[in-house]
């Protein structure tokens, strides 16, 4: 029910208005024939061919970072505040057997996690996927997408927008600087306002490195909270735009 929600995680003190979705496969192969006991392991072949499901995931994983390099430049969307470079890599990898490794392991699954561009079909890169394994020559027994989260350009969110420059501003007394393209190209909770049709933005201070720096310094808080007391009393001292009422039909 709100008119707006404004999210505080970092970007740099720029304005963001859209945010990468997310998708999760879980990639698997499986032996079409009994694994060998190490002695009686025939002579190797090519690692497509491999008995050991391993030993064929260790090519598709080459196979998935040509791929995830082409993916990333074919999918790039550019949007109103900034651009989605959408990312991917193997983040996991289950098969075989530690306690007992003296054979071919007949089951192996890789899981990769995928960024997504606002409106992208999860089923489409599925595919993409599929075809990717199948032009290296190994081709997946199953992929499963286990878990998606769609990501969205907000709409109708001018108002919080202009609202967050102009409280910028009074506390900056310069314009947000552009958003850092990987802040706008990862699954943020804004996605999730978005998605309930709430125009939400995100906007707040950020250390340098955020991928493994994540305090932030005072004065940044200082100022991030001087920007959302702005923002707040520029907002609710305006009048509230009403929608237009449905007509009631008897």
């Amino acid at each position: 029910m709100a008119d707006y929600a404004l999210i505080a995680e970092g970007t740099g003190f720029s304005i963001v208005t859209v945010e990468a979705g997310e998708a999760w496969f879980k990639i698997s192969w499986l032996s079409d024939q009994p694994g060998f006991y190490t002695p009686y392991l025939p002579d190797r072949t090519t690692m497509q061919e491999s008995p050991n499901m391993i030993v064929r995931a260790a090519k598709a994983i080459e196979a998935l970072e040509r791929w995830a390099t082409e993916y990333q430049k074919g999918h790039s969307y550019e949007g109103p505040c900034g651009p989605v470079i959408p990312k991917a890599q193997v983040g996991a990898i289950r098969g075989g057997d530690s306690t007992g490794i003296g054979g071919t392991p007949e089951v192996c699954s890789l899981y990769l996690g995928v960024f997504t561009v606002p409106d992208q079909n999860p089923l489409d890169l599925k595919e993409e996927v599929q075809e990717a394994l199948l032009a290296a020559g190994v081709p997946a027994t199953e992929i499963e997408l286990y878990h998606f989260r769609r990501g969205y350009e907000a709409k109708n969110v001018d108002r919080l927008k202009d609202a967050v420059l102009k409280a910028h501003m009074d506390t900056f007394g310069t314009k947000p600087p552009p958003p850092n393209p990987a802040t706008c190209s990862m699954w943020r909770d804004v996605n999730i306002f978005n998605e309930l049709g709430i125009p939400a933005l995100t906007y707040g201070p950020r250390s340098d490195r955020h991928s493994h720096k994540r305090a932030f310094a005072i004065d940044a808080l200082y100022q991030a909270s001087c920007v959302y007391a702005r923002t707040i009393v520029d907002l609710c001292n305006q009048e509230r735009p009403r929608r237009n009422a449905r007509t009631r039909k008897s």
